[in-house]
């Protein structure tokens, strides 16, 4: 089982923009990917044909961006180049969204990401996320279980929703965990975590959402408040069993 280091407490959020705010206006989030080095990464696990790295958030995991220094993919090509030696090749044996942070899983040989990109593809992982999200909910645990269907008004593409009779979705089930209650920034907030038994895309963002709760700094599904310093959403641990 790998672990990623926990998430930024909210405390250090609201110190980050405290600062922040000291010398600017707003908090520019778009500053964080175009700063990000290569110390902002950490290693969890490797093996020669395996890379279990912590994501920061903010970070892309590919492609090319417009003033963005450095990605997934060329962090590894700078910081870890001898494992594309040889005909080795990087795989994204999963992902994660460009604002979430956390385990994520590279393979370098075909062998390798089937192997466990196999877990993947038969539910035999086990993941879990630690969230802020906005409110008190009623409930210490619950079990949501709405369908997630793409956005026909995203002309983009980008944003899912919840499936409706007209607008078709997959199923998915997301188990929440409440740990604590509090506040961020004078706002009714609370820490939980999450496991997803499905991967669709934007799965916990969009549950969250329609649950009442959604992420805190989630630009996509809920309020845009330029001094919330990142996306409140962390791939925690993740469990891979292989049969």
């Amino acid at each position: 089982m790998s672990d990623a280091p926990p998430s930024p407490s909210p405390a250090d959020a609201a110190s980050a923009a405290t600062k922040a705010e000291s010398s600017d206006d707003t908090f520019a989030r778009d500053e964080i990917a175009r700063s990000v080095t290569a110390d902002d990464f950490g290693v969890i696990f490797q093996t020669p044909e395996l890379l279990i790295i912590n994501k920061p958030n903010d970070v892309y995991i590919d492609g090319e961006h417009d003033n963005v220094s450095l990605t997934v993919q060329t962090y590894v090509a700078q910081e870890h180049p001898k494992k594309l030696e040889n005909g080795g090749k990087l795989r994204f044996i999963h992902q994660l969204d460009f604002a979430t942070s956390g385990v994520l899983c590279l393979g370098f040989t075909r062998k390798a990401t089937g192997r466990i990109g196999k877990c993947f593809e038969q539910r035999t992982t086990t993941k879990w996320y630690s969230a802020l999200v906005y409110g008190h909910p009623a409930q210490d645990t619950a079990e949501l279980t709405w369908d997630i269907a793409e956005d026909p008004s995203d002309e983009r593409g980008f944003r899912m929703c919840i499936g409706t009779d007209e607008i078709k979705g997959r199923n998915a089930l997301t188990k929440v965990t409440v740990v604590t209650r509090g506040y961020y920034r004078g706002s009714a907030a609370s820490h939980v975590v999450l496991q997803p038994k499905t991967g669709r895309r934007h799965q916990l963002r969009v549950h969250l959402k329609e649950w009442g709760h959604s992420i805190v700094g989630d630009y996509t599904y809920s309020k845009d408040d330029p001094n919330i310093p990142r996306m409140f959403l962390h791939a925690w641990k993740l469990r891979c069993v292989q049969t």
